[in-house]
């Protein structure tokens, strides 16, 4: 069993997709532009254009990127004879980026789903916010969330915190590593505001050309740079990032041990004091410059 077919299963024994009326058709077409994008040779011929699968059958961006999916492709590699721990041999990510990649140039993919994201529009604003750890992202990015919601929004958080283990498996700090994973938050950020979510992203992520790319794809981005006085960062350094009982750090630490990237031309810059009232008129003054 190759890669394509792995993932092919995997999407195959999603309980949403298990049921559903998708032709074979339809997933020798899916299969098609898999291995024209992995440049692997197909035992079968290229569908034709006009053979597709009924608008029902359409697999939907929410199944692509759940965690049912991404629960289906460790039992595909574990049953192919992977290892057990499947983040270490494949990035599940990156596979569920694939997949729902493959099923947009397929044509098999709705642009959005029906339910539960009603409120969901046809393009979808991505906010990223960063800074250097202890700076405030997470909490800012939870009262942007909330002052999204009053506004009748279905937002979804991305965290740096969150990603790291599903992306990478074990927490790794090498500046190669913190690339590849700023890299790959910024096109999961982008293809879900792409499908009509707004998207609220709170990760250090001290890349310039990331946040370059993100201005230049995201068809409505606003960048956030929340900055905050040392004094501050390590007052609210609950991961002890900063100190360990030893003295040391738990480098390498961005800022300390990395000189970061910071941002060239954010939209807004957060003064972050230490207040949360100082905190949350900055996030409604965010929200309401990057709707428009």
């Amino acid at each position: 069993m190759d890669l394509v077919d792995l993932l092919l299963s995997a999407v195959r024994r999603v309980p949403s997709v298990a049921g559903g009326a998708c032709s074979e058709t339809s997933w020798r077409r899916l299969e098609h532009v898999l291995r024209s994008m992995l440049d692997v040779e197909s035992a079968h011929p290229e569908p034709s254009s006009g053979a597709c699968c009924a608008p029902g059958a359409l697999l939907l961006p929410s199944v692509l990127l759940s965690e049912a999916l991404r629960s289906e492709v460790v039992a595909a590699v574990v049953d192919a004879g992977g290892p057990v721990d499947a983040r270490r041999s494949l990035s599940l990510v990156d596979a569920q980026l694939l997949l729902l990649d493959a099923a947009q140039r397929a044509g098999l993919c709705a642009t959005n789903d029906a339910a539960p994201l009603a409120r969901a529009t046809d393009v979808g604003t991505l906010i990223w916010v960063t800074g250097l750890s202890g700076a405030g992202k997470t909490t800012l990015a939870v009262m942007m969330l909330r002052h999204l919601r009053c506004r009748g929004r279905a937002p979804v958080h991305l965290d740096g915190d969150v990603l790291r283990t599903p992306v990478s498996g074990a927490p790794c700090y090498e500046q190669a590593e913190r690339r590849r994973l700023a890299e790959q938050y910024g096109r999961l950020a982008r293809m879900t505001a792409a499908f009509g979510h707004d998207v609220v992203c709170s990760t250090i992520s001290m890349f310039e050309d990331v946040r370059t790319r993100n201005r230049h794809e995201a068809a409505r981005y606003y960048e956030v740079f929340v900055d905050a006085p040392p004094s501050v960062r390590r007052k609210r350094d609950t991961k002890g990032v900063y100190a360990q009982p030893d003295g040391s750090t738990s480098g390498p630490v961005v800022g300390i041990d990395v000189t970061p990237e910071l941002p060239a031309r954010p939209d807004l810059v957060v003064r972050n004091v230490g207040t949360l009232e100082t905190l949350d008129a900055y996030a409604a003054l965010a929200i309401a410059a990057a709707l428009g």
